[in-house]
């Protein structure tokens, strides 16, 4: 994975989503949670992207607030 992610940076992404991806296929039998705590659970997914894939991918009423408008705010 490190050599397709070559040039893109963020090397801790493709990790994490490695990890995640085995996390998923392990403890979820290869489906995505669709709580936002659960969401949580899994490496790299911080509040804002389990809010985003909470609310967007399985129509929870959760936010999703990106670190910019907190910073805002």
């Amino acid at each position: 994975l490190h050599k397709l992610w070559e040039g893109l940076g963020y090397y801790s992404r493709v990790d994490n989503l490695k990890k995640a991806a085995q996390m998923v296929m392990q403890d979820y039998d290869g489906c995505l949670p669709e709580g936002y705590d659960e969401l949580l659970k899994l490496p790299g997914i911080g509040p804002y992207t389990a809010g985003a894939i909470a609310s967007i991918a399985f129509g929870q009423r959760v936010g999703a607030v990106d670190g910019n408008v907190l910073r805002i705010l």
